[in-house]
């Protein structure tokens, strides 16, 4: 069994961005037939979200994380002198979401995944934190 590390730095530009595209990529240029990609967010407020991407359902998403945990209830979490002030909501919107690390088959050098499936990096603080790094290992099983 061989593995490849890789680290990739992703410059988000709203609470979602795509990265499927990315993966896809990931997995074409390794050069692995069969086998596992294994991603994971070393960042505290972000998560790897695996959802339809559909305009209307994203925004529902949001709409729903957004209406479950309220911004300005809860409010001892502080970085004092940091932009990060009182956002212990944002911690816990990825923490509710809990994805820090997924992990895909690759079969015959593809991803397998559904038709529908997008997979996106959640950012709520993406306006502080505009880089989210993600450190991915893919496993060769040939």
């Amino acid at each position: 069994m061989q593995y490849l590390d890789l680290e990739t730095e992703i410059k988000t530009t709203k609470e979602l961005t795509n990265i499927k595209q990315l993966l896809e990529n990931l997995v074409k240029e390794s050069g692995v037939s069969n086998g596992t990609l294994n991603c994971w967010v070393p960042h505290e407020v972000a998560s790897i979200v695996q959802i339809e991407d559909d305009p209307n359902l994203k925004e529902d998403f949001l709409n729903f994380v957004t209406d479950i945990i309220p911004e300005k209830k809860w409010i001892k979490h502080d970085e004092p002198g940091t932009s990060f002030r009182f956002n212990a909501f944002n911690h816990f919107r990825t923490k509710l979401l809990g994805h820090f690390q997924i992990e895909l088959i690759i079969r015959d050098k593809e991803l397998v995944i559904g038709k529908y499936q997008g997979f996106f990096i959640y950012n709520p603080v993406f306006k502080d934190k505009l880089v989210i790094k993600l450190i991915c290992r893919i496993i060769d099983l040939d």
